[in-house]
């Protein structure tokens, strides 16, 4: 549903850039569909193929019964429909206009609909990171007998990848959100100049996380394009442990960068 709601609101943004000048909408209306439309896609693309697709297929490939924390993976499945109620409520709080990234000053003068979106980023966050320690550990502890590392699937190591990356770096978006959100309700002066903050300050610890975001989604389309290949050629994924390697390479290196800022 959130994936047919974010392409509608693309359907929308398509038909209003087809011809130059201002056709259909609003400015304020254009940026408040594109911003919640970017927001969705980014929502969707975590939780659709990490969430949905993880925990769905990885017990399978791996022989498990159940993922290592059942109530914890429900939990983290719960903290989901809270984010489409914070997102409708932000329409419905005329909107916010800062783009999916919500960036400082826009982000604590614009509309009320901008703390709606902190809420929601946050609150997917948390599932996200809830996520990444169910999947951790059920790939390492849940491995049936004989499914050595060297024998894992490759969408499997994608998924494990995916959420080394996200258990280490999620913290980081949802304390920028906290941060933002504690400016604008709080009277805090984290990113205000005139209260001796620094907007950019925002910037690094939101692209702390968004960077690495990038192979939090890409490492598992990664995995199921490789896995779909394979079957349907009816041959092994042709050097698998580079492949391995590469996926997880990506994963190394986002972690070395995440040591070395925070030691």
């Amino acid at each position: 549903v959130l994936f047919l709601i974010a392409g509608l609101l693309a359907m929308f943004i398509r038909l209003e850039l087809m011809q130059p000048g201002r056709n259909y909408m609003s400015s304020a209306v254009y940026n408040d569909i594109m911003s919640l439309h970017g927001t969705l896609m980014i929502f969707v693309g975590v939780a659709t193929i990490v969430g949905a697709f993880g925990n769905y297929v990885v017990p399978i490939m791996i022989g498990a019964e159940d993922m290592a924390y059942p109530r914890l993976n429900a939990l983290s499945y719960w903290f989901l429909p809270p984010v489409v109620i914070l997102l409708a409520a932000s329409a419905l709080a005329n909107g916010f206009d800062t783009g999916w990234t919500g960036y400082p000053p826009l982000a604590e003068t614009t509309r009320m609909g901008e703390i709606f979106y902190n809420l929601a980023f946050f609150t997917v966050g948390f599932s996200s990171i809830l996520g990444a320690i169910n999947l951790i550990t059920t790939i390492i502890t849940l491995r049936a007998p004989g499914l050595t590392w060297g024998r894992l699937p490759i969408f499997v190591w994608s998924i494990l990848g995916t959420a080394i990356l996200s258990f280490l770096f999620t913290q980081f978006i949802a304390l920028a959100m906290l941060m933002n959100l504690a400016d604008r309700v709080g009277g805090f002066g984290f990113f205000d100049v005139a209260k001796g903050g620094n907007p950019l300050l925002y910037q690094h610890v939101f692209w702390f996380y968004s960077h690495p975001a990038v192979y939090v989604m890409i490492l598992p389309a990664f995995g199921i394009t490789l896995e779909v290949i394979t079957h349907f050629s009816r041959k092994p994924l042709f050097e698998q442990k580079w492949a391995v390697m590469g996926m997880m390479g990506v994963v190394a290196l986002s972690a070395v960068v995440w040591a070395h800022h925070m030691f």
